[in-house]
């Protein structure tokens, strides 16, 4: 079973040296980012890995003027997105694509989505994605096209537990659980739709363990290590690197750790029962 991982940076601060550029209402004493409240937050970044030599970074950030020879001489112009291959730590080359809005970044996550479909991938998997990752850009898309997502499908799922609290979100499907049994399916395809597995399928195997039920915790106890030690919420205070080896670790390693089971110990984990039902 080909998959594709997903896991997306929320906006949890601004740093100090920078508030100057914030509109006024972003700048008074009582405002507070909150990176789990999509209304007072947006996505930063998201990571996709297909594999270890298939893995993206898509970031809203500066877009550079590049020089470009016109008619009569050399000129400046700002593209749209700029992309780069780098290694990042020690997961390997990394395709990392910088835009410059939210709109862009969504456009480019629905872009990459699709390609791995075409590409032969089938499963979306993503740690608590059904009550977190999903939902919040869902909520995104809708708040910034006014219209809900045509490609990705939410419905509410009443069986399980969510390990948070529901988003805060008016333009969710009504759910009690906060909770969601997602479906991915590029537009314009008749076939080829990414099913959702949520890592929720390690709960148990987390409470059996004594270890907390989180991805960076689980990775290390399973194995698969850590390259990052930094507080999330201080993360819009870390340089670059740090930000990207922080963001990237998560979908790659657990990638690594879904195949990897996924082939050696399904029958301890059972994957394929939880696989969110076609909605």
């Amino acid at each position: 079973m080909k998959l594709v991982t997903i896991d997306i940076e929320t906006l949890n601060g601004w740093p100090e040296e920078r508030r100057s550029f914030l509109p006024p209402e972003f700048r008074t004493d009582n405002f507070q980012f909150n990176g789990l409240n999509p209304a007072v937050s947006t996505p930063t970044s998201v990571q996709l890995s297909g594999g270890d030599r298939d893995n993206v970074l898509i970031e809203v950030g500066p877009v550079h003027p590049i020089p470009e020879r016109g008619d009569s001489g050399l000129q400046f112009i700002t593209p749209d997105r700029q992309v780069r291959e780098e290694p990042i730590g020690d997961l390997g080359t990394v395709t990392t694509v910088v835009v410059s809005s939210t709109a862009a970044l969504l456009d480019e996550v629905k872009g990459h989505l699709s390609r791995f479909s075409a590409d032969g991938y089938r499963l979306l998997v993503g740690w608590n994605s059904g009550v977190f990752d999903l939902p919040f850009l869902a909520h995104t898309h809708t708040s910034t096209f006014s219209e809900e997502p045509a490609e990705l499908t939410l419905r509410s799922r009443e069986d399980r537990e969510p390990k948070y609290e529901r988003l805060p979100s008016p333009l969710l499907p009504v759910s009690n659980t906060g909770v969601y049994a997602a479906r991915y399916r590029p537009a314009g395809m008749l076939a080829g739709e990414l099913r959702h597995l949520d890592a929720y399928v390690y709960k148990a195997w987390c409470a059996t363990q004594t270890v907390k039920w989180s991805l960076k915790p689980t990775l290390e106890a399973r194995g698969y290590g850590n390259p990052t030690n930094i507080d999330r919420t201080r993360l819009h205070e870390a340089d670059a690197a740090t930000r990207r080896l922080y963001a990237m670790w998560d979908v790659v390693g657990l990638h690594r750790m879904v195949t990897d089971d996924w082939w050696a110990n399904n029958d301890i984990f059972g994957f394929e029962g939880y696989i969110d039902p076609t909605v």
